[in-house]
Order: C-alpha cells, then sequence, then structure tokens
C-alpha cells in the first residue's frame, strides 16, 4: 500500500448533492393499532428524510482499482445502523477479511456506508451497496481516519459478489466481467493495481 497517500474520510464519497426532506411535521401516517402490544411493537414514526445523490463522471476499472487502498475478498458478518459524524444514520458492515487480493488488509474490518434508519431518522444514498449477512464479497476499500474502518470506492460499483455454486468460485458485479472466475479476476484487478503500488 502506498503509505504517502493521504488519508481521506470515509464517507460520503465522490461529489455529493444533498436533498434534504424538512423534518418539521414529516410524518408518515400509521394506522392506529387497536392492540396495546401491538402499538408498541410499531417503529417509531419517519420524522426526517435526508437524500444524497452521488454525481460525477463514470469511472473505469482500472481507476477504481488504482484508486483503492486494498481491495479484499471477505465474508459479511453483521450489520448495524450507526450515527455518522456529521449526525446522520449509516450502516456499519462487519466483513471478515479471508484474502487481500490487493493490498494490505485482514482480519476483522468495519466497513462503513450511507444510509440506514435511526429511530425516525432515515438517511438514502443512492449508488449505495446494499448487502446480506454470510455472503462473499470483493470489496474495493478506502481507508478511514480510524484503524480498522473503510468505505468503498465507488460504492455499488466496488462492491462484488462471488458465487460459489458452480464448482468454481465466480465474481459478479457492475465491474466484473461475465463468468468471471476469482483467479482471473485477482490477475485483471493486480495488474490493474500494479502501476499505483
Amino acid at each position: 500500500m502506498n503509505s504517502s497517500k493521504r488519508r481521506r474520510a470515509v464517507w460520503p464519497t465522490g461529489v455529493v448533492l444533498a436533498f434534504v426532506c424538512s423534518a418539521a411535521g414529516f410524518v408518515f401516517a400509521q394506522r392506529p393499532a387497536s392492540d396495546p402490544a401491538a402499538a408498541a411493537a410499531q417503529p417509531e414514526p419517519i420524522v426526517d428524510v435526508t437524500r444524497f445523490v452521488v454525481c460525477g463522471v463514470a469511472r473505469t476499472f482500472d481507476d477504481m482499482a488504482s484508486s483503492a487502498d486494498a481491495i479484499a475478498l471477505g465474508q459479511v458478518v453483521s450489520q448495524r445502523c450507526v450515527e455518522w459524524t456529521d449526525g446522520l444514520p449509516c450502516t456499519e458492515v462487519t466483513v471478515r477479511i479471508t484474502e487481500s487480493l490487493v493490498g494490505e488488509v485482514a482480519g476483522t474490518v468495519r466497513v462503513l456506508v450511507g444510509g440506514g434508519r435511526i429511530g425516525g431518522r432515515v438517511c438514502i444514498v443512492d449508488g449505495a451497496p446494499s448487502f446480506v449477512d454470510g455472503e462473499e464479497v470483493v470489496l474495493f476499500l478506502d481507508a478511514g481516519t480510524e484503524a480498522g474502518t473503510y468505505g468503498i470506492v465507488g460504492l455499488a460499483d466496488g462492491t462484488l459478489r462471488v458465487d460459489r455454486s458452480r464448482g468454481v468460485p465466480i465474481v459478479s458485479g457492475p465491474r466484473a466481467l461475465t463468468d468471471e472466475g476469482l483467479d482471473a479476476f485477482t490477475m485483471r484487478v493486480q495488474r490493474a493495481a500494479g502501476g499505483a503500488r
């Protein structure tokens, strides 16, 4: 990893335009519950919605590979919504790294992804990836200011899935070739990132 690379804030990534729905009086109508226990179980009404639209020129595979601090294969362990430094909700995804394809990353890391819900506050980030606990992924990681914390270069573009149901691991996603095997993908991404290491 190029240690001279400037550390960047994890989120939001790219040029962002924010569209904010006013918190005042913005409550989704809910049907009254006749059962007090059911009423207590209802989620808190949404009172504030913030939406970010990430704009900019589409990045090439080579550009994303050379921009990433690390590119790693891992398994999603868990997810939870946390409060970002500016008070907005975001999703913290815990990923157990099984192999570092580019750069140096190991162990269990926290990946912060824009978007989430805390109580009545909701944040939506267009283009942000979603995850399923237990799934295997390849992530283009952008090192955060805290050790062991990362963002994702290119958001959904930098998030690829690995399918092992066909006997050999296949990488799929916006930046993967059709039915590209993990070994072929690893060679391609290492070549693309080689000029920046």
